[in-house]
């Protein structure tokens, strides 16, 4: 990777205005130029089990019918997803839910509501290689 425009970046988000949201600022804002979605693990796991590489994920949590401590599970035991940085995104913001993310294998956590101006900053820091676990 040459930087962070050209990142390989997912985005599993269930909820349409936040998966909107999320893209516009990897995209539009940052200039990642590799940026894809799916709104749902099972469709991801589908359609890139095995098949590409991520340096970025990030996973929302509550997704209905599976959850993202389901899905880390799952990209932890994939070889191709292994290396990837995962990143829980999630309106689970209490102390305990960070610290199961943590305990799950996750390398970060963003909370929502997304703020622009620090999503920028946070994604910004992860790709540089620094740890953001960021609930507030």
């Amino acid at each position: 990777m040459d930087g962070i425009q050209d990142a390989h970046v997912a985005v599993i988000e269930d909820n349409p205005d936040n998966l909107e949201l999320i893209l516009s600022i990897l995209q539009d804002i940052i200039g990642i130029k590799h940026c894809s979605s799916w709104m749902s693990g099972a469709a991801f796991f589908r359609e890139v089990s095995h098949t590409r590489a991520f340096d970025l994920i990030l996973l929302d949590i509550q997704i209905p019918r599976e959850n993202g401590f389901d899905l880390i599970r799952r990209i932890r035991q994939d070889a191709s997803l292994q290396s990837a940085c995962v990143v829980a995104v999630t309106a689970n913001t209490a102390q305990s839910d960070v610290r199961r993310a943590h305990e799950a294998g996750f390398n970060g956590f963003i909370g929502k509501p997304i703020r622009m101006d620090r999503f920028v900053n946070q994604i910004t820091r992860i790709m540089a290689g620094e740890t953001v676990w960021e609930p507030r």
